[in-house]
């Protein structure tokens, strides 16, 4: 079995043995240096991994921490079932509000990136294919991340660390004002009425600026668009998530949206630990070959 030295805070690696095949697992890694009891993350590996793509799940829950963690029951799955399919697959918590405000949320996401990349190889994993995946308000994290150049510089990365997005279940252009007429008076009292999200944002600039579709450009990583069926229509999730495949086909770069059959917000992930999931194969697809799977038919 191969060897490695262990990140302050991790267990030694326990082999389980699935369904489908064996695989390592490191828990409570520390992705940043001086992490809070949040800025962790568990680390799942095939067990003959070797150059294996390697993935970030980012799990949802409204940015709030009375939300979901990495561990919450339908998040749980994601990470074994992505591992048994030959996919290293890190799972992360980070901060969140009430008692940390934006941008915590996505710097801890690329710092995780970071930790990604200067680690995976010794573990088996390809560093230079390195997916994020997430669902719900970690769907939205993850395009942002992906998208704004910002948050990767700020962690020592180049904008092209990203090799792919699986966008489960959120809406990809929140407070789009482009055709709608809304000018920045408007904003700004819409801004000044929702304390929700003067607490998460603190500043109108920084809720703004938390738009995906607004950072679309010619460098865009792939993207794969998961939209479950019962989601279709409220919140606003496949009208956007059309608008932004479409605009990412503008610009010639690799983008397809699914709806997924008899799915509902909930149960998108919770199945990704049987060997028929077609979610989990279809995510898995993808990580192998983005560009197959993005490709119009």
């Amino acid at each position: 079995m191969t060897s490695w030295t262990l990140p302050i805070g991790a267990v030694l690696p326990v082999v389980v043995f699935t369904g489908l095949s064996a695989q390592r697992v490191e828990r409570n890694i520390a992705y940043r240096a001086n992490a809070s009891a949040e800025q962790h993350l568990d680390l799942y590996t095939p067990a003959s991994a070797t150059r294996a793509p390697v993935v970030l799940f980012i799990h949802g829950g409204s940015l709030e921490e009375a939300g979901d963690r990495r561990t919450s029951p339908m998040y749980a799955p994601v990470c074994p079932g992505l591992a048994a399919r030959g996919i290293v697959c890190a799972t992360l918590d980070y901060h969140l509000s009430p008692s940390f405000q934006w941008p915590a949320m996505p710097e801890d996401v690329a710092a995780a990136v970071r930790w990604l990349e200067d680690s995976v190889a010794a573990r088996g994993g390809d560093s230079q294919r390195l997916f994020l995946i997430g669902h719900s308000s970690g769907c939205f994290l993850a395009a942002l991340v992906a998208l704004d150049s910002i948050y990767l510089k700020q962690s020592g990365l180049k904008t092209d660390a990203i090799a792919g997005v699986v966008a489960m279940g959120c809406t990809l252009a929140p407070w789009d004002t482009a055709g709608k007429g809304i000018n920045p008076e408007k904003l700004a009292q819409r801004f000044a009425r929702d304390d929700t999200d003067r607490q998460l944002y603190g500043t109108l600039a920084w809720r703004v600026r938390a738009n995906p579709t607004a950072w679309i450009g010619p460098t865009a990583p792939p993207f794969l668009v998961l939209v479950a069926e019962s989601e279709r229509f409220f919140p606003s999730i496949l009208e956007e998530g059309a608008h932004f495949v479409c605009r990412l086909r503008e610009l010639q770069r690799s983008a397809d949206i699914r709806i997924l059959p008899g799915r509902r917000h909930i149960t998108t992930t919770s199945g990704f630990q049987d060997p028929a999931d077609p979610v989990a194969n279809l995510v898995a697809d993808f990580v192998r070959d983005p560009a197959a799977m993005t490709a119009t038919p």
